[in-house]
């Protein structure tokens, strides 16, 4: 499905693209979803050298700093790092042109994703190390599958929505991230 078609189904907020996978639509890495594990972990690639981990809470680690007898509701990997400890990632490509897709975090309680038209994964580290959300002092940013895998919605009920970033020519997508409103309680 589209982000917006993944979005509605699970009733959240809005959706991106998540991990990369195989021709065959099988993830490169491993994902787990409400505890149930798919695919395998991928401990030599750098489009797997970061994990999305939610244990009691999200985080993002390096794969090494990921434990497997951790209990992770939700998981997966992606790549390559693109801001660590606040800084650009050096020796990432300066070639590669593409429509990309991103996780940022502040190292607490904040997050976003995004998209951004053509750019290297170097151009894409360096304008996230500008800092340029007001809100958010990013800390820490991952690479998700981007390309013709680039897809991203928010609802309209989300402050600057509806947005909708699927091209007709996208191809089909494994998985999402979602984000969805926390129950009241």
């Amino acid at each position: 499905p589209s982000a917006g078609a993944a979005a509605k189904a699970h009733g959240a907020l809005a959706a991106i693209n998540g991990g990369f996978f195989t021709p065959e639509g099988n993830p490169l890495g491993l994902v787990i979803e409400n505890g149930r594990r798919i695919g395998t972990w991928n401990a030599g690639s750098s489009l797997t050298a970061g994990v999305l981990s939610v244990e009691k809470s999200p985080r993002i680690l390096r794969r090494r700093h990921w434990r497997s007898f951790s209990p992770t509701l939700h998981l997966v990997q992606a790549g390559p790092f693109l801001i660590e400890n606040d800084l650009a990632v050096n020796g990432l490509d300066k070639r590669d042109r593409s429509p990309r897709s991103f996780l940022v975090w502040n190292g607490r309680h904040h997050w976003a994703f995004g998209s951004s038209d053509k750019a290297t994964l170097s151009e894409l580290a360096l304008a996230l190390a500008a800092q340029p959300l007001t809100m958010l002092n990013i800390t820490t940013a991952l690479n998700l599958d981007g390309g013709r895998s680039s897809d991203l919605w928010v609802s309209p009920q989300v402050r600057g929505g509806p947005v909708s970033t699927r091209r007709s020519w996208n191809n089909p997508v494994r998985n999402y991230l979602l984000v969805r409103q926390r129950p009241r309680s």
